[in-house]
Parts: structure tokens; sequence; C-alpha cells
């Protein structure tokens, strides 16, 4: 598990595995207008960016980008293929 720095600081909030290559922006953002930037550095997506899927312990999953996948997966973060 990883702590998630900046915007997520509680020993509750932490990461447990990540779903990378969730999907591609564009079709997210087409069913989900309330989502346009990574959940933790809060990065603004684009049209033709990967998004990756955060499941979070005691929190709602968190939609990420892959520079944050990348990083939580290097610090130890499972990733799975659901």
């Amino acid at each position: 598990m990883s702590n998630i720095s900046n915007k997520y600081p509680s020993e509750k909030s932490k990461i447990e595995k990540v779903k990378r290559f969730f999907m591609d922006f564009k079709t997210f953002s087409k069913g989900r207008k309330d989502i346009t930037n990574c959940e933790l550095f809060n990065r603004e997506f684009q049209e033709n960016d990967q998004t990756n899927l955060a499941f979070v312990k005691e929190d709602s999953n968190k939609l990420i980008c892959e520079e944050c996948a990348a990083r939580v997966i290097s610090e130890g973060v499972a990733e799975t293929n659901w």
C-alpha cells in the first residue's frame, strides 16, 4: 500500500491496487462530465490520455493519470487485471 501524498495525507486513505489503462479519457468523458482532472495531483486530462483507476482503502476509487499510476506502482502498490 502507498500513502497518497498531497491530496490524501491521512493514514486511512491508501491506495490498495491500481488498474492500469482503465479507459481513454475521451471515452470516459462521454459518460462522466464530473471528473476532468487526475484525482491525486489535479493534472488536467487531455482527450488522448489513458486513465488509470486507483482502488483506495476506506474511500471511493480515484481516476488517476499515467504518471501517478506509475509512481504508486513503483512504491509497491499492486497492479490488478481486475
